[in-house]
């Protein structure tokens, strides 16, 4: 397995808003291994929605460069399916014909396809819904579709926009076990992008804090917990802290918005793992 499967090498964005330039992103670096859950936290207005739909190919404008096993990403590609927010499903579509809508340019047969649909559609639990339409489903059962048509094509990395972010604190709790579930199964390399601190904590493997204004990587944690991970885990509130405190930090120094934003050369990240700084950590 490559060491660095997706590379997001001092990757700049920059947007026009009227007719002055608001940056979005500065000189963002980031590598996600193979099989590696990332989540990415930050302010509203952070770039890190940004940052993902560069990463999907959606977002193809921008300075330095994004790669996925070595190729430039170039645009949109089977190999990274993404999820977000809203399920997107066509309400005149079954569940089955949702998903399947995935696999529409696979080199598949029609009996293949019939089978790796119904395959992830049990994956996610939904076996036995596989006639049912958007409106005959509750929302995070809507969202599980989202993520098995995500899923059909087998893609190297699987992209999160706030999936969950919608969704009531049951369901949304719910299906954060069930995403550890299918990503241990599926071991896809994972990017996920959250407001939730404690989905973040509970998901990665390592938790990006993004600073706003412009947009940039202030710090990483590395998630020592180990897998099947309980909520409750001192070891994950003690980190949810320490990430929040980081997430404030990167408040104090955001710049006012109505002033002209000065553009400081990029600081490289610090690191911690599970919320204590690395250099504190014995080899």
């Amino acid at each position: 397995m490559s060491d660095s499967h997706l590379r997001v090498g001092h990757v700049s964005k920059t947007f026009r808003v009227g007719k002055e330039p608001l940056q979005a992103l500065q000189g963002v670096d980031l590598t996600v291994a193979s099989a590696e859950f990332v989540t990415i936290v930050g302010a509203s207005g952070c770039g890190k929605s940004t940052l993902l739909r560069i990463i999907a190919g959606l977002e193809t404008r921008f300075d330095g460069e994004v790669r996925h096993d070595g190729r430039p990403i170039e645009g949109p590609s089977l190999d990274r399916g993404i999820v977000f927010q809203e399920p997107r499903l066509f309400p005149w579509l079954t569940v089955e014909q949702n998903v399947a809508l995935g696999l529409e340019n696979a080199p598949l047969d029609a009996a293949a396809k019939r089978r790796v649909t119904a395959e992830h559609i049990a994956l996610v639990g939904l076996a036995g819904f596989e006639k049912a339409y958007p409106r005959q489903l509750s929302g995070g059962m809507a969202q599980r579709v989202a993520i098995a048509r995500s899923l059909v094509n087998r893609p190297g990395v699987l992209l999160l926009d706030e999936p969950f972010g919608a969704l009531d604190a049951m369901t949304r709790a719910h299906l954060q076990e069930e995403l550890q579930r299918i990503w241990k199964h599926e071991r896809i390399t994972a990017v996920l992008v959250t407001h939730d601190v404690d989905e973040a904590v509970l998901l990665g493997d390592r938790v990006v804090v993004m600073a706003p204004r412009p947009g940039r990587i202030a710090e990483i944690f590395h998630v020592t917990a180990p897998r099947p991970r309980d909520r409750k885990d001192p070891e994950l509130l003690r980190l949810r802290n320490a990430v929040l405190d980081a997430l404030e930090a990167t408040q104090r120094g955001a710049p006012n918005l109505s002033a002209p934003t000065r553009l400081e050369p990029q600081q490289r990240p610090r690191e911690r793992a599970s919320g204590v700084p690395l250099a504190a950590r014995s080899v």
